[in-house]
C-alpha cells in the first residue's frame, strides 16, 4: 500500500524511469497497473518483472505492451501460448522469436497467416525438425522455406535433397548452414557463385579442404573469409600469405594455425616495406 501511494506521487517520467530501472519485484508489480501505457511497457521489457505481473501484462488493452512481454526472455511459456493467439501480428512474430517458446508452440505458429511470424519460427534454434521439414517444403513464401532450410536443426535428408537443386539462393543458405554434410560443404565451396562460395568460407563447421580450395579464389572476400575462418589450415594460410593484401596477411598472421615457416616468410617480406605487418609478424614469432 505504501509502495502504490508513493509511486502515485511521482511524475510518469520518472515512474518510467523506475520501471525500466528498479530489480524490486513488487515496486514492478504496482507499476505494472500504472495508467500511463509506456510505463507498463517498460514493466513488461523489465527482467526483473515477476512472472505474474507478464502474465496480467499479456491482456493489456496497448499492443507495445503485449509485444513488450512477448520480447521477454523471462516471459513463461503459458504466457506465450496466450500470446501467440494475439490478435497483433507483430506480438505474435516477438513470440515466434521468443527462446521460451517449445516446439508445440512453435510448430502452431509455422501455420499463422503472417509470412513473417512463420519466418521467425523457421530461425528460432527451438524449433523442431519436423516442423522446419514441414515448413522448408511446403510454405508458399521462398523467405520461409530459405529460414527453414538454414536452421541448424533442419534434417539431414532435406538439405541432401535441396542440395540437388539448382536454384542460387537455396545453395547459398545451405553452404551457410553450419549443419550442413561437409560433402555438400565441399561441393559448395567449388560452386562457381561467390556468394555461395563465401558462405562456405564463413560456416564454421567448413572442413579444412574446402577451405583450401576457396583459398584459391580471386575474390577478396572470400579470401578474407577463408583467413578468419578457424579451421584453415596452414597449407592454405600459406598461399593467403602470399596476396598482395595487407588486412589477409595480417589476418594470417594472427590465425592460431599459421606455420612457423609462414610467419618467417611474413616478417621477412615486411622487413623494409611495412612497419605494421613486420611488428605482427615479429611478436607472433615470439610466442609460437
Amino acid at each position: 500500500m505504501e509502495v502504490t501511494l508513493e509511486l502515485n506521487y511521482l511524475l510518469k517520467e520518472t515512474r518510467h524511469a523506475i520501471a525500466s530501472e528498479v530489480d524490486d519485484p513488487k515496486v514492478l508489480a504496482v507499476l505494472a497497473k500504472d495508467r500511463e501505457s509506456y510505463v507498463r511497457c517498460a514493466v513488461a521489457r523489465n527482467e526483473y518483472t515477476p512472472e505474474t505481473a507478464l502474465d496480467k501484462l499479456a491482456n493489456d488493452m496497448t499492443d507495445q505492451v503485449r509485444w513488450e512481454v512477448a520480447e521477454n526472455a523471462k516471459t513463461s511459456l503459458g504466457t506465450l501460448e496466450k500470446l501467440a493467439d494475439d490478435l497483433s501480428c507483430n506480438v505474435r512474430r516477438a513470440v515466434a522469436c521468443n527462446e521460451n517458446a517449445d516446439d508445440k508452440l512453435l510448430a502452431k505458429l509455422s501455420m499463422d497467416r503472417d509470412e513473417f511470424v512463420r519466418e521467425n519460427v523457421a530461425e528460432n534454434l527451438k524449433t523442431g525438425s519436423l516442423t522446419l521439414e514441414e515448413m522448408a517444403e511446403h510454405d508458399p513464401v521462398v523467405d520461409v522455406k530459405l529460414a527453414a532450410l538454414g536452421n541448424p536443426n533442419i534434417p539431414m535428408r532435406v538439405i541432401h535433397k535441396m542440395a540437388a537443386g539448382t536454384g542460387k539462393r537455396v545453395r547459398e543458405t545451405i553452404a551457410g548452414n553450419i549443419s550442413t554434410p561437409q560433402m555438400i560443404l565441399m561441393k559448395s565451396a567449388r560452386d562457381r557463385d561467390t556468394d555461395v562460395a563465401y558462405n562456405v568460407a564463413c560456416n564454421p563447421s567448413a572442413p579444412s579442404e574446402a577451405l583450401t580450395i576457396l583459398a584459391k579464389r580471386r575474390n577478396i572476400g572470400i579470401l578474407v573469409a577463408v583467413a578468419r575462418n578457424k579451421n584453415t589450415p596452414a597449407e592454405a594460410l600459406a598461399k593467403l600469405a602470399r596476396k598482395n593484401n595487407r588486412d589477409i596477411k595480417l589476418l594470417v598472421i594472427r590465425h592460431e594455425n599459421t606455420s612457423r615457416e609462414t610467419l618467417e616468410f611474413l616478417f621477412e617480406q615486411a622487413r623494409d616495406t611495412d612497419g605494421e605487418i613486420f611488428q605482427a609478424a615479429r611478436k607472433a614469432l615470439v610466442i609460437w
